[in-house]
């Protein structure tokens, strides 16, 4: 009862710790917004980068060295200062969770956030890029296939010649109508 009471050194205690208490919360929240939050931020949507160049999707512990293998030493289309981005946050993430990493400022949490965006902006171009390449190779595979296609068909010949065959031989003769000749260009 006499911690209740207004005025005890009890009361007056009570009331201070609880500023201390406020602080230790906020910490932990900012610990938690530098560490979770923009660790999940970047590495699920670099697993999805990691699928769309056609891999199966990675563990967490394995993102940062398939982002830097595939889009850095192989296919050289990321920048080191990204992969170096995303190490830092996963080093961050992991001296947290292993409890060597005990406060950030939050001028830290502003950098990382900022660093965060430019990462998250820079992988959907990279992205965009993919999706323009893994276009462009999934016509130049239909084109080979329908080449191959019209070779067993029509016998051996030029692409020229291969056109010219299909028109005479298809269209000309009624057997494909003449809209099909529209997909050999």
């Amino acid at each position: 009862r006499m911690g209740k009471i207004t005025g005890t050194p009890e009361a007056i205690e009570k009331f201070m710790s609880s500023g201390n208490e406020m602080a230790s919360i906020v910490k932990r929240r900012l610990m938690d917004l530098a560490t979770g939050e923009i660790y999940w931020s970047v590495i699920t949507p670099s697993q999805g980068a990691l699928m769309t160049h056609g891999l199966a999707p990675t563990t967490p512990r394995e993102t940062v060295a398939a982002m830097k293998e595939v889009f850095f030493n192989k296919e050289k289309i990321l920048e080191k200062k990204y992969i170096d981005f995303l190490e830092r946050v996963v080093e961050l993430y992991k001296s947290y969770e292993h409890e060597k990493l005990k406060e950030v400022t939050g001028k830290e949490i502003d950098e990382l956030l900022k660093g965060a965006e430019e990462y998250l902006e820079r992988l959907r171009k990279l992205v965009e890029e993919i999706g323009k390449k893994n276009a462009e190779k999934n016509i130049l595979a239909l084109h080979e296939d329908l080449m191959k296609m019209l070779k067993a068909i029509l016998g051996d010949g030029s692409e020229t010649q291969l056109k010219d065959k299909f028109e005479k031989e298809l269209v000309d003769k009624g057997k494909l109508p003449p809209s099909a000749s529209k997909s050999l260009d």
